[in-house]
């Protein structure tokens, strides 16, 4: 399981942004000449659970990464991250209209 998603982490870094971009594109009938662009701060928790598993473990991976970053740090621990997504998803569950952004922010906020 912790290979897994530590393949997944480093294959998101290379090639997350165009997997992600384009299905959500598709799934959100979004113009081809906009699909260039996604604001990931409006997409919500139904939107998230209505994934693939691929296209959302990459986007799960990109609010990690992005929350990393917000955080200013370079190290990964698994079992947070595991955690951390365990708890968003359940969340969402029973949350359909949060914005993923805003779940993750509760269960890794920038300290």
């Amino acid at each position: 399981m912790m290979k897994k998603f530590s393949w997944l982490l480093a294959l998101t870094l290379c090639f997350a942004e165009s997997v992600v971009l384009r299905s959500y594109a598709q799934d959100n009938a979004i113009p081809n000449s906009a699909a260039s662009s996604v604001d990931f701060s409006k997409i919500d928790c139904e939107t998230l659970l209505k994934m693939d598993g691929d296209e959302r473990d990459y986007t799960i991976i990109f609010f990690q990464g992005f929350m990393s970053g917000r955080r200013n740090t370079m190290i990964v621990d698994e079992l947070a991250f595991a955690r951390a997504t365990d708890e968003v998803i359940d969340y969402c569950v029973d949350n359909p209209n949060d914005r993923v952004i805003s779940v993750f922010e509760k269960y890794r906020p920038v300290r």
